[in-house]
This record gives structure tokens, sequence and C-alpha cells, in this order.
């Protein structure tokens, strides 16, 4: 197995899922009357629908990663404005505060330049674990993104307690995708830099 096929395992495959999830969760009432109603018929084709399933799942994960774009316009838009209205900075902080691109700016870092760091550690086959943190900020992104949705549905119709605990789900989808995505920043910067100085020993 690939590392690409791993990554579309964790990031869409996974993402699917708990898109999955948090719609039984709005419909729960329904999901298991129908669950109640065609039990036999669901296990006795259970082979046939994980069959079937599995593909949908997938593609639903990479609609919801698609979906994760809606946020990054939005996040374009808050960053100009909160540099005009302070008002404005809590939204540019929810959709740009867990992003690579914003972990750059901290460390001072282009754009550019980082994603040649991290072409070179993946040319010189050391970006294992960069790419584990890569993975693993995507998922918890599109977590975060499908959580969101999820909450201004439940609120539009509003299901107060499934909204509570969906922004709980999303505190701490953001709060990881954020570590992940530092960790992943790290990683390129640190593994570029024993790359450029590969005589350089570690003190002791």
């Amino acid at each position: 197995m690939d590392k690409f096929t791993i990554r579309d395992i964790l990031v869409f495959f996974i993402t699917g899922l708990v898109g999955l999830l948090l719609f039984s969760i709005l419909y729960q009432t329904n999901v298991i009357e129908f669950y109640n109603e065609n039990r036999s018929a669901i296990m006795e084709t259970s082979t046939i629908i994980l069959l079937i399933g599995s593909p949908i799942v997938y593609l639903l994960g990479h609609f919801i990663s698609s979906m994760e774009d809606v946020l990054f316009m939005f996040g374009k838009k808050a960053r100009t404005l909160a540099k005009r209205f302070w008002v404005f900075k809590p939204l540019d902080f929810l959709f740009n505060g867990y992003r690579v691109q914003t972990l750059l700016l901290e460390f001072e870092i282009s754009t550019r330049d980082f994603w040649k760091m991290y072409s070179k550690a993946q040319i010189n086959n050391s970006s294992s674990i960069s790419e584990y943190w890569h993975i693993m900020s995507d998922l918890f992104k599109n977590i975060f993104t499908i959580t969101f949705f999820a909450i201004l549905y439940s609120f539009w119709w509003c299901n107060y307690k499934i909204t509570i605990l969906f922004i709980i789900i999303a505190i701490g989808s953001w709060y990881r995708s954020k570590v992940f995505s530092r960790q992943f920043v790290l990683s390129v910067r640190d593994i570029n830099s024993v790359l450029s100085n590969p005589d350089d020993k570690k003190p002791g």
C-alpha cells in the first residue's frame, strides 16, 4: 500500500465516514427507524452494501474536502477585512488560525519557499514524518469543515442540543488541525535545515 493510498483512506474515506456520522446524528430518529424496519434486509445484503457504500463514502469525502474551498474563501475575505476593522479578527482567527498559510506567516516563511523545502525533502526521501503531519492536518481540517456546516444546519432548525455537540467537535478538530499544521511546518523547516547543512552535528 503506497503513501497515496494511505492518504486517500485517512483523509477522504474517514472524512466521508465522519460526514455520514454527523448526518446520522442529525437524523438519528429516521436512521434508527429505518434500520429497525429493514434490519433483516440490511443483514442479508451487508456485503453488497459494503461494496457499494465504500466508494460512495470515499466520494463523499472528496465532496466535503471541496467544501473546504468555501471556508478558504471566507478566510481570505475575513483576513482582508480584519486588517481594516478589528471586529473581523475573530472570523480571521476562526477561518485561518489552523491553516498552514497562517503558520508560515508566524514563522516568517514564504509560501513558495516552504513548498520548495517540502519538495526537496520528498526528493531526498526525508519527508515521511512531514507527510504524516500533513495528512493529519488535512483530515482534521476536513472534519472541521463538515462540522462547521453541520452547526449552521442544526442551528437553523433549532436543534440546539446537537448544535452544542457539533460545536464541541468543531473546536476539537480545529485545534487538532492547528497542532498538526504547526508540526508539519516545523518538520519541513527542520528537515530542510538538516539537508542544507548535512555536516552540522547536534551538540552533545
